[in-house]
């Protein structure tokens, strides 16, 4: 069919759009409700299928016949079968933590989507999001592109592993992730009157158009993580008052700053 219809009887919307041109393939339909203020009041993400019969599908992916999914225009429907592709392989929990893994690198849309996802999970939807979101990215080969990205996963969680955290859920592993291995990583542990903290330096490149700078500390007195506390990199968390937590709360409570420190010499007052 060439028309896709939404209908809500309680409150009487009706509304349909062409969808000649629509490939076959696993599909969320976005909808979102907002006032006359432009605010937000609700979201729904709905997923569905289209299946022409002359649509080539890649050698991983088989297409299966479900008999026992019937409607009022057709005999039966068609489903892409996942069994033999690289998300087949995957129990819940598996892919429940994938999907956090690509909230690193989503755009909003499909954050959303995942949001929706964790907040009420679906196996099976779930999966052909996970495929989908790699076909997107590569489509000959949606396999290759998931096993790169896990690589750097398994990087990052090498690196970064802390707290009882995968390396990926810590903000050094996100920023890892999302930049890259920095240019110049210094690693402060014992300079006087502050807490231990690593400073990543980032170059000009492609995604920023000037250098970067990432500031992390460790605010615990033990065994735990490092929390990005600034940065000059732009959409990034920006703290002008990074010295009051890094100097201030330091271990030993003297909070002496020295003006010849490395963030000092990194960061200043940018």
């Amino acid at each position: 069919h060439d028309t896709l219809v939404i209908e809500k009887q309680q409150t009487g919307v009706h509304q349909s759009f062409s969808i000649p041109k629509l490939k076959s393939g696993n599909y969320y339909l976005n909808c979102y409700v907002y006032d006359d203020k432009g605010i937000e009041l609700d979201r729904k993400n709905v997923f569905f299928q289209r299946y022409l019969p002359n649509f080539s599908t890649s050698t991983d992916t088989k297409i299966a016949t479900n008999n026992t999914a019937q409607d009022d225009t057709s005999n039966s429907s068609h489903i892409l079968d996942l069994t033999n592709t690289f998300v087949g392989k995957y129990t819940a929990a598996q892919v429940r933590s994938i999907l956090k893994m690509l909230l690193l690198i989503c755009d909003e849309t499909e954050g959303n989507s995942i949001n929706d996802f964790l907040k009420k999970p679906d196996e099976l939807y779930s999966k052909y999001f996970i495929y989908n979101f790699w076909e997107k990215r590569n489509k000959a080969n949606p396999e290759a592109a998931w096993n790169a990205y896990v690589e750097k996963i398994r990087e990052v969680n090498k690196l970064f592993k802390a707290g009882g955290k995968s390396g990926y859920e810590t903000d050094r592993g996100r920023v890892y992730i999302q930049y890259g291995k920095p240019n110049e990583r210094v690693i402060v542990n014992n300079e006087s009157g502050a807490l231990p903290y690593e400073i990543w330096q980032y170059y000009f490149s492609e995604k920023q158009a000037k250098d970067g700078v990432f500031l992390f500390y460790k605010p615990g007195r033990a065994v735990g993580e490092y929390q990005l506390l600034h940065s000059t990199w732009m959409g990034e968390k920006r703290n002008t008052s990074w010295r009051s937590l890094l100097y201030n709360n330091s271990i030993n409570g003297s909070g002496n700053l020295d003006l010849n420190s490395q963030a000092e010499q990194y960061i200043g007052n940018k």
